[in-house]
């Protein structure tokens, strides 16, 4: 499965998104009502690139995963 970084805020909005992988300068990091995880990516999007999908998709805060925007 693959896997994607998010930070996120309370809604389940994407604020930011990076490959999984070793923290470096371009991965999210929490702050102030950003929450950030390393969530599996929704099978029909594995083999997307970032920028293709994750404007397409939400984080179900309660349950952290990735889920299709309404």
């Amino acid at each position: 499965m693959t896997k994607l970084v998010v930070a996120y805020d309370e809604q389940g909005r994407i604020v930011a998104a990076a490959g999984p992988g070793p923290r470096g300068a371009d991965r999210p990091v929490d702050r102030p009502g950003i929450t950030v995880g390393e969530l599996d990516v929704p099978d029909e999007f594995a083999d997307a690139d970032i920028e293709t999908f994750v404007h397409r998709l939400r984080v179900d805060v309660t349950g952290r995963r990735l889920l299709l925007r309404d």
